[in-house]
């Protein structure tokens, strides 16, 4: 299983060198354009990173379908399927992969960000002021036991979506490979993603149609202490607190779960049985 990712993800790692080595200039070079103060350079640095965003997220995609199509449906995917490893381990290493990639990507682009902010504040303002400042917001009040609840729970679901998201692109991807389809790939591929995912979401909606995350907000007030970090936590915590619906929460992650379960043994079952390459 881990030579199956391996070899996916060295198969597909300079996908990604030309976004990041984009995204990473704009992080160190972006603050130094914005400090000459020049509308020119800040349009220049907005349409820049957001430009890379939306590149980001469209190469994403195109290697998903890299993943779950070329390399599993032309003459490469044949040479893997005939080779003593499962089918069934054959698409988990698949799946493995895109989250692996959707993990790093997403912890790459806070990098980046944490980066571009960093330097920012180095350069506009006093930058031992702004890491004391966040010190004393986070650690000095109730602020990072928040944080990492919003962290704890806030995780599994975002996960568990993602799977859901990449098992109907395997999913599509079998589909539009099998015996069912010879015409039309593409347009069969794009309608199907659409449909099976709204109505996953559709059904999500009428089985939970409750808030999950409810937030409490009894002590909202205009006056917002931004200048006084203790103060600033103290309030953010105040005003922001929630309280989590633990079965409606259990049962969605079951949910999405399911349906992750579902798609996956479908396709599954169309590759082993109703392949034609």
């Amino acid at each position: 299983m881990l030579k199956l990712i391996k070899y996916e993800l060295e198969a597909i790692k300079t996908e990604f060198n030309g976004i990041m080595i984009g995204m990473f200039s704009i992080a160190l070079l972006g603050p130094i354009l914005l400090k000459s103060n020049s509308s020119v350079f800040f349009v220049i640095v907005f349409l820049s990173g957001l430009a890379i965003l939306v590149a980001l997220a469209v190469i994403t995609f195109l290697v998903f379908l890299k993943i779950f199509n070329k390399n599993l449906f032309s003459e490469l995917g044949y040479l893997k399927l005939t080779v003593p490893v499962s089918t069934t381990k054959l698409l988990i290493s698949k799946i493995l992969t895109a989250i692996i990639i959707e993990i790093a990507i997403f912890m790459l682009t806070v990098l980046a960000i944490f980066i571009f902010i960093s330097l920012t504040s180095f350069l506009f303002l006093d930058g031992f002021q702004i890491i004391s400042y966040l010190r004393d917001l986070i650690f000095k009040t109730d602020l990072y036991k928040a944080l990492f609840k919003l962290i704890v729970y806030g995780l599994p679901p975002t996960l568990l979506t993602a799977l859901v998201s990449i098992n109907v692109l395997l999913l599509v991807s079998s589909f539009v490979n099998t015996s069912f389809v010879s015409k039309n790939k593409l347009i069969v591929a794009i309608i199907m993603y659409i449909l099976i995912s709204g109505a996953i979401s559709a059904l999500y909606n009428g089985l939970f149609p409750k808030e999950i995350f409810m937030m409490h907000t009894p002590h909202m007030t205009m006056q917002i202490p931004f200048l006084n970090p203790i103060q600033f936590g103290t309030w953010i915590v105040e005003n922001f607190d929630g309280t989590i619906n633990h079965l409606e929460y259990g049962l969605t992650q079951g949910y999405y779960l399911a349906f992750s379960v579902l798609l996956f043994l479908t396709s599954n079952y169309l590759v082993e049985r109703k392949l034609e390459i």
